[in-house]
């Protein structure tokens, strides 16, 4: 089969900074999730969710999960997974028992082969934005 010369082949790369395979439980007091309202990017109203447990599993996929303590208008849980080498989790937000799509960029940390740091941010429906900084332990 020839190769297309006016297309480039690159190769993927995992996001930079996670630990070895494994899953990874979520600290609950290293965990941050905030929700706001953005009008020309800036936001205007925000609020912080608790999160009540969560994993985040490297492998292929990696997997990302917090179920969050919310109320009547706030996400309930957050499951995306990683798309390889681009550094952006495809998932969805469950609130109030539907489903939204959520794409958001993540950076991870470096730490140590026994935890991960990750800060993710993304667009979650309309003007709504979430932003994530969390860590995971074995």
């Amino acid at each position: 089969m020839a190769v297309d010369t006016d297309t480039a082949v690159l190769p993927v790369r995992p996001v930079d900074g996670l630990p070895p395979a494994g899953a990874y439980r979520l600290r609950l007091d290293r965990c941050v999730v905030e929700v706001s309202v953005r009008v020309f990017g800036r936001p205007l109203v925000r609020t912080r969710l608790r999160a009540s447990g969560g994993e985040l599993g490297v492998g292929e996929p990696v997997t990302l999960t917090i179920d969050l303590r919310a109320g009547k208008r706030g996400p309930t849980s957050i499951d995306v997974t990683l798309v390889p080498g681009l550094g952006t989790f495809d998932g969805v937000a469950r609130i109030r028992g539907e489903e939204h799509p959520l794409v958001m960029r993540v950076r991870s940390v470096p730490a140590d082969d026994e935890t991960a740091v990750l800060h993710a941010s993304g667009a979650l429906r309309g003007r709504s934005h979430l932003e994530l900084a969390a860590e995971f332990t074995r």
